[in-house]
């Protein structure tokens, strides 16, 4: 199965308020966001397209869109990392995801999401 896209988030000017165990202090909004574009143009050098969801300062954490599903050749399974304060964004992104960048196409008798 060969990948083609990619959702990301850039952090949201909330997100030093986000769950954190590491004890390294407060995260930098600047950095992080340097970070998160380095990210994304690695993505697109390997030649995945992006759909670039925006910011969301109403959950911290939403900006970790990869960690909320596990995409395979037979479907996806949705995860809940991190604490309840993330429902809400995840809920977002299983809808901005359908929206966004899944195609159905009937083959046969089935339905069947291509990514």
């Amino acid at each position: 199965m060969r990948f083609t896209r990619a959702i990301v988030r850039p952090p949201a000017a909330s997100f030093a308020d986000g769950i954190t165990a590491s004890g390294l202090g407060p995260p930098d909004l600047g950095v992080a966001l340097e970070q998160h574009d380095a990210y994304c143009r690695t993505l697109e050098r390997l030649g995945l397209s992006l759909v670039r969801l925006p910011a969301d300062p109403e959950f911290p954490d939403s900006t970790f869109v990869e960690d909320a599903a596990i995409v395979t050749s037979k479907g996806a399974i949705l995860t809940r990392p991190g604490g309840v304060s993330e429902d809400g964004w995840r809920t977002q992104l299983l809808i901005s995801a359908m929206v966004s960048i899944v195609s159905a196409r009937k083959t046969s008798r089935t339905w069947r999401a291509t990514l």
